[in-house]
């Protein structure tokens, strides 16, 4: 029975990858825990769903569609809403515009779901249990693969080290030259689409309601904060305002 239990929560944990890569990159870069980052999966979710259901697409063309929506709607709200807190870190601010997205967003899908609990057909696997099916076993291999490509993107190439130096000192980095605003883009444009992807990854094997996300959105935050490294996350306590 514990084993059992270990791989269920071994399977619900990978689903939830990519939501807390893409929130654990946005906060390293930002000075500021992004609260609002997982919220687009959530809207990612339910237009790939609306897409489905009012245009007859099929599954992965409307999720793709979903995700190239979601990711343009998280750099749009970084640019307009967050993007000064990269610059001058303000955590009270930060919070409080983070929860209005948030009750925006939320109100938006129920737009979008008119209401009702929505779920999209569960195209492969069995539940979760002893013997994942097909999707469980694509997506822990996926999102295994995905956790390396971040990890070597930041840690071994150019585009990484300019990442790191201008999360570690923004002011120092322009002052050498590094593109500080196109990083700013890239980061917010990347970790968008990992939001996405875990949107759509999760309603495509759990079913969709507006609750259901949410959960995840604050699971991936406690992963961000339980395991990130303080220092190079900057997420202590002087950033978050506690």
């Amino acid at each position: 029975m514990n084993a059992e239990l270990i791989w269920i929560g071994i399977l619900q944990g990978g689903y939830s990858v990519p939501v807390a890569l893409g929130v654990a990159l946005a906060a390293r870069h930002g000075r500021y825990l992004s609260l609002w980052l997982p919220e687009c999966g959530m809207l990612t979710a339910y237009i790939a769903y609306c897409l489905m259901i009012k245009t007859g697409l099929p599954f992965f063309p409307a999720a793709a569609a979903a995700s190239a929506a979601g990711t343009f709607a998280a750099l749009v709200m970084q640019t307009t809403l967050f993007g000064t807190y990269a610059v001058r870190p303000d955590p009270f601010k930060a919070l409080l515009r983070s929860i209005g997205v948030i009750v925006v967003l939320e109100n938006l899908v129920g737009l979008l779901s008119g209401g009702y609990s929505l779920a999209f057909p569960v195209t492969s696997g069995n539940g979760f249990g002893v013997n994942p099916g097909l999707q469980d076993r694509l997506v822990l291999v996926g999102v295994a693969a995905l956790t390396l490509i971040v990890w070597l993107t930041v840690e071994r190439t150019r585009m990484g080290l300019e990442y790191r130096a201008i999360a570690s000192n923004r002011t120092l980095a322009q002052r050498y030259g590094l593109h500080v605003r196109r990083v700013d883009v890239i980061v917010i444009l990347i970790a968008g689409a990992l939001c996405s992807l875990g949107g759509v990854i999760n309603g495509a094997r759990y079913g969709i309601t507006a609750d259901m996300m949410m959960s995840n959105a604050l699971k991936a935050v406690a992963v961000v904060v339980a395991v990130g490294d303080r220092k190079s996350t900057r997420l202590n306590s002087s950033h978050l305002g506690i």
